[in-house]
């Protein structure tokens, strides 16, 4: 009998390429569910319940720098004379750029379908404990690595969990960039290339520090962690499936951007969920998955 296949979406939060920075936020997040759930959520409530993020942007805003939910909210913050403090998803807000960004926040935190875990920390965590080859990639894929593992035991006994972690929103003249390209098999300037060296590393440590961790369980495990780019995994495991990349992409964004918002200490915006409606999130600590 075969087991049932999970797809987890992910996404970082934070500078991963300051290695100076030792008192930011960073931070990975999953959004997962089994992939038939997936489709359920995507094509039976989406259109009904959530806009896609950014979508009803003033279109002055509309500039190539607005991609993620941060990044709108901060443009709120900038036009709405800073506002800051604690924020419930579920009250009203006046502001329509707010609004539409804590309902879509509103709509994962309480999805029944939809789970979504994340690992934060200060940068000073996991420069000393993920980042031994100073290398962000495998940093990143460390990072993932833990969450991904931490999950295994509660699956099904034969499941497999796919991780397709985002690939890094950075400009074409970063330096994570150049480093790619630089080390680029045939040196060519083709950005699809660029993007496959660049998440080369990262899914390269995750399958590597997962199974170290699986090993650990006492418990023999028949079922896997399989990780790669989001069209790789679709072509090969589930290729009839009507799943958009950039609609699971946006999730993912909302999943990391719920973790910095609630658990960011520092941020001027703080999301609160007093009345425990958030059943299906958790978010740790580096250190308490490191333990």
């Amino acid at each position: 009998m075969r087991g049932d296949l999970w797809l987890a979406v992910g996404d970082e939060t934070g500078d991963w390429d300051n290695h100076e920075q030792k008192q930011g936020f960073l931070g990975v997040a999953l959004v997962m569910a089994k992939v038939n759930d997936w489709n359920i959520a995507l094509y039976k409530t989406i259109k009904e319940k959530m806009n896609q993020p950014l979508m009803n942007l003033p279109k002055k805003a509309r500039k190539s720098q607005y991609h993620h939910v941060m990044e709108a909210l901060q443009y709120w913050q900038r036009t709405s004379n800073s506002p800051s403090g604690e924020f419930l998803l579920e009250n009203r807000y006046s502001n329509n750029l707010q609004q539409e960004l804590f309902t879509n926040l509103r709509w994962l935190a309480t999805h029944p379908r939809l789970i979504t875990i994340g690992a934060y920390g200060k940068a000073e965590v996991v420069w000393s404990k993920l980042n031994l080859a100073k290398d962000p990639a495998q940093a990143l894929g460390h990072a993932y690595a833990l969450l991904s593992a931490s999950v295994m035991p509660f699956l099904g006994e034969k499941d497999t969990l796919l991780v397709a972690p985002g690939l890094r929103s950075i400009e074409k003249n970063h330096i994570a960039n150049i480093r790619a390209n630089i080390s680029s098999s045939n040196n060519n300037n083709n950005n699809n290339q660029r993007i496959d060296d660049n998440a080369r590393g990262m899914i390269a440590n995750l399958l590597d520090e997962s199974q170290k961790m699986l090993k650990n369980y006492k418990a023999p495990f028949s079922k896997k962690i399989d990780s790669g780019v989001f069209d790789k995994l679709l072509k090969q495991y589930f290729p009839n499936k009507l799943l958009d990349k950039q609609t699971l992409n946006g999730i993912a964004d909302m999943g990391a951007a719920l973790m910095t918002l609630s658990k960011n200490t520092k941020g001027s915006i703080h999301l609160v969920d007093p009345n425990n409606t958030w059943k299906n999130v958790k978010f740790f600590k580096f250190e308490d998955l490191l333990a």
